[in-house]
């Protein structure tokens, strides 16, 4: 349990930095403001690129709604251990590491620019889907959903 536990407090951690780093990106866009950018200078490049909106909606408000959503999954994990949402946490992260490296791709073969902060996004992407992919390894030592049950409200024998 101490693994799982664990685990699930590091994604805890890691979505929301995620969540900090996505949200400075959008105040960013909604104001106007140039991104602060000391190691790459390629972050307002990025976030000038017509690949920085999708659906009307900046790429960088999608990343909030995806943080937070982790974010909201992984708390839960430590409250309520159903296994359901070890799943639900790793389709998640996988989704987010494929749109990070469709990114990451855009910015170094499209954009040809490369923004510290959307790196640092994908690298957080990454470390969670990790942490996911640990996490359903452990098939038997995180609780079952009938775990959660009291046991003079299980139905033995079936």
């Amino acid at each position: 349990m101490k693994n799982y536990t664990g685990l699930a407090w590091a994604a805890v951690i890691i979505s929301f930095v995620g969540l900090t780093n996505t949200f400075y990106l959008v105040q960013s866009h909604v104001t106007g403001e140039s991104l602060n950018c000391g190691i790459l200078n390629g972050c307002n490049i990025v976030a000038a690129s017509p690949y920085s909106v999708i659906l009307g909606v900046p790429l960088a408000s999608w990343g909030v709604l995806f943080y937070f959503g982790v974010f909201v999954i992984s708390a839960t994990m430590l409250m309520v251990r159903v296994r359901t949402l070890s799943h639900i946490f790793t389709f998640m992260t996988a989704v987010g590491f494929l749109a990070s490296l469709y990114f990451v791709y855009l910015q170094v073969y499209v954009i040809k620019a490369v923004c510290m902060y959307c790196m640092f996004s994908a690298i957080l992407s990454t470390l969670l889907l990790l942490i996911a992919l640990l996490i359903i390894r452990i098939p038997r030592q995180s609780p079952r959903y009938t775990d959660l049950i009291p046991p003079m409200m299980r139905k033995e024998g079936k």
